[in-house]
This record gives C-alpha cells, sequence and structure tokens, in this order.
C-alpha cells in the first residue's frame, strides 16, 4: 500500500527538494512578501508568476500587473518542472509549509525549550540572576540545539537537565547548610543568654548568704527572697 502523502503542517520523513527549491532565491523572497507582508492568497500569488517578469514588479506602479519569475532566464531542466510556466497554488501552499511555517515553528521550539533549561539553570542559583544571564543562557543553549542533529540535541538537552538538577540539589544543600548556621547562631544566642542569667542567679544568692549570715532569717524570709531571685533572673 502506498503511503499517505504527509498533509500541511506534519513534517516529511524524509527531506526531499521541492520543485520551488530550483527556482532563484530572488523567487522565494518574493513570495515570502507577497505572503507575510502584502497577505496575498496563494491563487493569487499564482496569477502573479505566470505575468511577464520585471525587475521591479513590486513597484506600485508594476504590482499586480507584472511578475516576479524570469521564465525565460531558466534552464530547461527547471522549465519542465513548470510547464505552465506558473507556479501552482498547490505547491505554493506546500512549499511554504515546509520551508518557511514548519521551520518558523521549530524554531520557536527550540527556543522555548532553550528557555526552560536557561531557567532551570537560573533558577539554581546562577549568580546575577537577572534577564540578561537568562537572555544570554538561552542563547547558548539555543546555539547548541542549532548545531546539532536530532539524536544529539536530545543528548545535549537530557545532559543539561541533569546538570541544572545537580544545580538544584547544591542550591537546596546550600539552603540546609544557611538553616544549620542560622540555628546554631541561635543556640549560641540563647547560651550567652542562660550564662548571663546563671551569673545573675549565683550574685544574687551570694547576696542573700551573706545577708542570712548576718542575722537570722525566717523561713518565709528565705522563700520570700528565693522567689524574688527566680523572679528577676527568669522573669
Amino acid at each position: 500500500m502506498t503511503k499517505a502523502r504527509p498533509k500541511t503542517r506534519e513534517p516529511r520523513a524524509v527531506q526531499q527538494p521541492l520543485n520551488i527549491d530550483r527556482l532563484p532565491p530572488s523567487v522565494h523572497d518574493a513570495i515570502a512578501l507577497l505572503r507575510n507582508v502584502k497577505g496575498k492568497s496563494w491563487a493569487y500569488i499564482e496569477e502573479l508568476s505566470s505575468l511577464s517578469y520585471a525587475a521591479k514588479w513590486d513597484d506600485p506602479k508594476n504590482f499586480g500587473r507584472r511578475g516576479f519569475v524570469d521564465w525565460d532566464s531558466l534552464p530547461t531542466d527547471v522549465l519542465e518542472l513548470f510547464p505552465r510556466l506558473r507556479i501552482p497554488h498547490s505547491t505554493l501552499h506546500r512549499w511554504w509549509d515546509i520551508r518557511v511555517a514548519q521551520v518558523a515553528r521549530e524554531v520557536a521550539h527550540r527556543s522555548e525549550q532553550a528557555r526552560a533549561i536557561a531557567e532551570s539553570f537560573i533558577g539554581a542559583g546562577i549568580d546575577g540572576e537577572d534577564d540578561a544571564v537568562l537572555n544570554a543562557t538561552r542563547d547558548a543553549i539555543f546555539a547548541m540545539l542549532q548545531s546539532e542533529d536530532s539524536t544529539s540535541r536530545g543528548k545535549v538537552v537530557t545532559r543539561l537537565l541533569q546538570l541544572a538538577e545537580v544545580r538544584q540539589g547544591k542550591r537546596a544543600n546550600d539552603i540546609k547548610e544557611r538553616a544549620v548556621a542560622v540555628a546554631e547562631r541561635e543556640i549560641a544566642k540563647r547560651e550567652q543568654e542562660w550564662n548571663l542569667k546563671f551569673e545573675r542567679l549565683r550574685n544574687d544568692l551570694d547576696k542573700t548568704v551573706k545577708k542570712a549570715r548576718g542575722k537570722e532569717m525566717t523561713p518565709d524570709e528565705i522563700r520570700h527572697a528565693l522567689a524574688t531571685i527566680r523572679k528577676n533572673t527568669f522573669g
């Protein structure tokens, strides 16, 4: 059974040359101008491609009256691909989808992928966390993704995400270490406070003992003195 032809927005399993690829770059630029800037339909662009050529076809006085394909200058093997000396609207549509729309979507996807990875690094505590760092990291990762084939890109992404997880773990450990340091400072502060209270208690007890030696104290006076010491020491 013959495999179904890929539909619009569906990537081809194997990248093959398209008829429009054989036309000069100036034709590709013209198609982009007509579609992206002028917003013309594929039927309109097909019709315009069949008109007599003018180097300044996009001049206001020529626009819509002169064509953007110089058929007379093309080699025979290219002309044979376009026997009617026009670019069919279906061919235009398919070429645009594969060469422009799908590429734009792939670039956008990689850019978002690079940004997500960059954000994971930034979130893991890169020094100087700000938009400049984020953008620089994203651009570096995006360049890496662009320069590799699909298999290598997958490996790059995996390794970068693993590194981001390591950095995130390091950040968690740093937070724990800071928490321990704070706790240690709190303990030292409490210890100092208790030492001061103990010193105050000892001084008060010494005063009470000296006072008791000077005269006989009743049990009630002793209990009152001890209560006063506790209140003054511990609040």
